[in-house]
């Protein structure tokens, strides 16, 4: 309804153009000694300032709040109202486009300066229109800005402690408490800490260009003589072996994923194969001959 309103908006101006052109034979302008040439070039630089803010000016507006909650007295609007909003917006400043057409027409008398930004003005309601599929994706992330797998960096635990808390809040996301096997193993409750103080060199995060936390993921060494037989049986055994293997001070030769956790708004985007990959690239830069990945059955616990 928005966009179809600024799209007749344009047309009640170009309407209003050719009135005048057919009232006012030989319309010059009503303001002919005005710096048109002038004032033509900056509302060029305008429109293209128009169109390259409309994309960090939306981003904005769709922002969620901070995970952490915000300040009393200062909460985010629901997501549906950022997504009416940014819609507004984005729209208006495509429609302002037209605008700048419009007065230079007014100025100067020349058809050709409305139409001309007229016609940009309607290129940029179509591209920004909004369309229910875009919605329905930032509703499923929640305004989160979806990522690309290619633009995540790798650091490991040990290169960035800081982000600890970042990462066992991810966790819990994608494992809450009920479901998460780390709750509920003794094994895994016993050794799991292990993994934070010995191994922090081994256990992979994927950040974002800003170092938020997209993806991270869990992984133990241990040693293995390379027979699927002597394989560990499952997340329990590899863990007692690896425990007891750097307990002893011997070298490992494999490594072992135990968990991965995707970002939920970012699902979908390649981020869990990134997190495998970034295992395969520690056990290689350890001297790690093989990445295995043991199978738990669902809801073992019990």
């Amino acid at each position: 309804m928005i966009g179809g309103a600024l799209v007749a908006a344009v047309v009640v101006y170009a309407i209003l153009v050719e009135v005048i052109r057919a009232r006012r034979g030989g319309f010059a302008g009503f303001a002919t000694a005005a710096p048109i040439d002038t004032l033509r070039t900056v509302f060029i630089v305008l429109a293209i300032a128009d169109l390259a803010l409309i994309r960090f000016i939306r981003a904005r507006i769709l922002a969620p709040p901070a995970r952490g909650g915000t300040a009393a007295g200062n909460t985010a609007p629901p997501l549906t109202q950022r997504l009416l909003n940014a819609s507004v917006v984005s729209l208006s400043m495509c429609l302002a486009i037209a605008v700048y057409g419009l007065v230079l027409f007014l100025l100067g008398g020349r058809p050709v300066d409305f139409y001309s930004f007229a016609i940009v003005a309607l290129l940029g309601l179509a591209v920004f229109f909004p369309r229910q599929s875009q919605w329905e994706e930032w509703a499923r992330s929640d305004g989160h800005p979806r990522v690309k797998a290619h633009d995540l960096k790798l650091v490991t635990l040990a290169e960035s402690p800081d982000l600890l808390p970042a990462v066992r809040r991810l966790t819990r996301a994608v494992w809450p408490p009920h479901m998460e096997y780390i709750h509920h193993d003794a094994v895994c409750d016993r050794h799991w800490p292990m993994l934070l103080r010995e191994f922090a060199h081994l256990q992979p995060i994927l950040c974002d260009r800003r170092g938020r936390v997209q993806a991270a993921g869990y992984t133990i060494p241990f040693v293995w003589d390379g027979g699927t037989r002597s394989l560990p049986s499952g997340v329990d055994g590899v863990l007692v072996r690896g425990v007891a293997g750097h307990a002893r001070g011997r070298r490992p030769n494999t490594l072992s994923a135990l968990l991965a956790a995707v970002d939920p708004a970012q699902q979908g985007r390649g981020l869990s194969r990134r997190v495998i990959e970034a295992m395969a690239t520690l056990a290689a830069r350890h001297g790690l001959g093989a990445l295995v990945a043991p199978v738990r059955p669902t809801l073992k616990h019990r």
